[in-house]
C-alpha cells in the first residue's frame, strides 16, 4: 500500500471514529456511517491481502535464490567436473557443460536442464 492510500484509509477511520463519538440529529445516520464503516474494513481486508502476498512473493524469492545456490554449488559442480573428464577431445560436447554465469532464473534452469540432458543421453556412450 503507497503513502497516499495508507493516509486516506487513515483519514477514513478517523471521520468514522468522529461519526461513531459525535452522534448528532441527522449526522452519521442511515446509510452514511454504515457505507463508510463497510468501506473501512474492506479496505483493511485488501490491505491485509496485499501484506500476505508481498509476505508470499519476498519467501518465494529467497527460496528460489536458495535452490539456485544449492544448484550451482553442489550438483552442477559435480555435473561440470564429470561433463570435463567426458568431454576430453571432444571440444563440441564440453561447451554443454560450462556453469551458467550471471543470468534469469529462467536462463540458468534451461541452461541446468540442457547439462542434465545431455549428460543422460551420454551415459551409456562406452569410453573412447
Amino acid at each position: 500500500m503507497n503513502a497516499v492510500v495508507r493516509r486516506r484509509l487513515e483519514m477514513a477511520a478517523r471521520v468514522r471514529d468522529f461519526l461513531r463519538t459525535h452522534k448528532t440529529d441527522g449526522v452519521g445516520e442511515g446509510l452514511g456511517l454504515a457505507k463508510l464503516e463497510e468501506l473501512i474494513a474492506r479496505a483493511e481486508t485488501l490491505a491485509a491481502q496485499q501484506r500476505g502476498g508481498q509476505v508470499a512473493r519476498k519467501a518465494a524469492t529467497m527460496q528460489r535464490a536458495e535452490i539456485r545456490e544449492l544448484l550451482q554449488t553442489k550438483l552442477l559442480r559435480f555435473l561440470v567436473a564429470v561433463g570435463a573428464v567426458a568431454a576430453r577431445g571432444n571440444v563440441e560436447f564440453a561447451a554443454h557443460f560450462r556453469r551458467p554465469t550471471k543470468s534469469s532464473h529462467q536462463a540458468f534452469l534451461t541452461a541446468a536442464r540442457g547439462m542434465l540432458e545431455k549428460a543422460t543421453a551420454q551415459k551409456d556412450v562406452p569410453d573412447r
